[in-house]
């Protein structure tokens, strides 16, 4: 009897924590927000997650161990003796299936975890202040819930195991609600404080880097300009909530800095002031407006809105908006009156700084620079479009502070892209990865892919996801996308995302696509990667297929 509970504690050990960790990613991933939460709980990646058929395992064996507590609890009671004349008999047939199919289910699981736990692809969330406090709230909720169900009769340590199951997320959203009220004192007072302390900083120069995507990439680039001459301080990697930037500025900020860049993102507008306050920003760079995270926002409207705020705050600081010109939707923002616009673009000549691309080989980008006077012909190891589009606002604001052209021009040149962001790796065979997995949006999915034209002589491969976070737009703006790459000349498509696949074969299928394209398995993404192929990953979901052709081909 000792071995099989210890089997058993074993088996629930390792079902328990694959539960536990999913809960808590999904918390962690929509950063404890309820908003985020509701809309994630009523979109279909949220239905895919939980309605596979994996869960489905789990919540028929749920029901069943439910319905089988509840009679053999009742075995105590005179109900149950009106089914059968020998009730004992019954316990013990009963007991025996009762064991033996919850064995079964965790065995089932364990195998699960274990096959994840060894290809490396267990989710795991992040050890942070708010996850130990959620936790010790969690554990006491769960001891008063099995201390509650023993006193009701459940009394094995079967029922006790499913009754942990059942209400280990519901008292982990519960955990997340209890404490708010403690995690909004403690986030206000690290705000405040970092908001006295940035105001002691007369001379520090704020910048405010903020659109839908690249935050992170841009900061990179103007950091490591900008530091060839000033002492710089920019948040971390992509730290870009109110949090972080506090945080970064009770940390690290001091008198010796001369610059301050924040990479800042709100998905409400209200937010943006909150923003405000914290940095209270001189310079602002706004790129691009798109429909990213249009579910929060509510509309179109309301993010440019928002876009336009930033302007009023720009302006009140006397300071420079460098604006995308090659964005319809930013170029014809209404632009406060005495607001200070540097325009940057590479198709629109009506910019004031504008790049125009000369030569992409050789995995470098030869294109030409012009500004004001300033006039040169840059080299980057840097080949991808939108990456050139990015560094000609960089090197606008760059000899807005009088850094040297020929500084610039040196550290350009070494540039290098951050971690899954249309990174370039190669291997044996010439097989080249592409790494995009950081984030997707439908603007730009389309040039990426067409980029994959400067790989000449290789076959072509586009590794997708879903785009998530789109709200009522999400199947038209799928839609949209697959109407376009039914049109570029690709070689294969491999779908990963499962919310939207089967009405993305139907509009490929109307769009006339050639669906001997489409690949279905990642077993046949390797016999088509044996050599001379590029393929692009596209969307955080395919990473775990990245990683997995890596550690093989390498």
């Amino acid at each position: 009897m000792k071995v099989n509970v210890f089997l058993l504690l074993i088996l629930f050990g390792a079902v328990f924590l694959k539960n536990i960790f999913f809960w808590w990613k999904i918390i962690q991933m929509k950063d404890y927000r309820f908003d985020r939460l509701k809309e994630f709980f009523w979109s279909p990646e949220w239905i895919r997650s939980i309605f596979n058929i994996y869960n489905g395992f789990y919540f028929l064996f749920i029901f069943f161990f439910a319905v089988f507590t509840y009679f053999l609890i009742t075995f105590k009671t005179k109900i149950f003796w009106l089914y059968s004349p020998s009730p004992e008999i019954l316990w013990v047939i009963s007991f025996s299936i009762y064991y033996a199919l919850i064995l079964l289910y965790l065995t089932f699981e364990f195998v699960l975890v274990a096959r994840k736990f060894y290809k490396k692809n267990l989710v795991t969330p992040k050890f942070t202040k708010r996850f130990i406090l959620i936790s010790f709230v969690w554990i006491l909720l769960q001891i008063s819930s099995l201390i509650i169900g023993y006193k009701i009769g459940l009394e094995n340590i079967f029922s006790l195991v499913f009754f942990i199951l059942i209400f280990t997320p519901i008292f982990l959203f519960l955990g997340n609600i209890l404490t708010l009220p403690i995690t909004k004192y403690l986030r206000n007072k690290v705000i405040i404080n970092a908001q006295n302390k940035i105001k002691k900083f007369d001379n520090l120069k704020k910048i405010w880097i903020t659109w839908s995507y690249w935050k992170s990439s841009v900061k990179q680039f103007l950091y490591q300009i900008l530091k060839v001459k000033y002492k710089v301080l920019a948040t971390p990697e992509n730290k870009n909530n109110e949090m972080w930037v506090s945080e970064t500025i009770l940390e690290s900020l001091n008198e010796n800095y001369e610059y301050f860049i924040s990479e800042m993102w709100a998905y409400r507008i209200w937010e943006i002031a909150l923003l405000w306050e914290i940095v209270d920003h001189k310079d602002a760079f706004l790129t691009w407006i798109n429909t990213q995270h249009i579910s929060l926002f509510g509309s179109q409207e309301n993010i440019i809105k928002w876009k336009s705020e930033i302007m009023r705050k720009v302006l009140k600081n006397w300071g420079k908006l460098y604006i995308n010109f090659d964005n319809d939707f930013c170029k014809n923002l209404d632009f406060p009156e005495g607001l200070k616009i540097v325009s940057y673009a590479l198709t629109n000549i009506d910019a004031k700084a504008l790049s125009q691309i000369i030569e992409i080989d050789n995995w470098k980008t030869i294109f030409d620079f012009r500004y004001g006077t300033h006039e040169f012909i840059f080299e980057t190891n840097i080949i991808w479009t939108h990456n050139i589009l990015n560094l000609t606002w960089v090197i606008a604001y760059a000899l807005d502070q009088w850094i040297p052209i020929t500084d610039i021009a040196q550290v350009i040149s070494s540039l290098e892209m951050p971690k899954a962001t249309m990174n370039v790796i190669k291997l044996k065979n010439w097989i080249i990865l592409i790494d995009d997995t950081y984030n997707l949006n439908e603007t730009w999915l389309i040039k990426w892919t067409e980029t994959l034209s400067f790989f000449k002589n290789k076959n072509k491969i586009l590794v997708l996801d879903d785009i998530i976070e789109l709200g009522l737009e999400t199947e038209n703006i799928h839609k949209k996308i697959w109407e376009n790459l039914a049109n570029i000349w690709l070689d294969y498509i491999f779908l990963v995302g499962k919310n939207y696949k089967k009405l993305v074969i139907e509009w490929l299928k109307k769009s006339n696509f050639d669906m001997n394209k489409l690949i279905w398995g990642y077993e046949e993404l390797e016999d088509l990667s044996k050599k001379d192929v590029v393929i692009l990953f596209e969307g955080r979901w395919t990473r775990n297929f990245l990683e997995n052709f890596k550690r093989k081909i390498l």
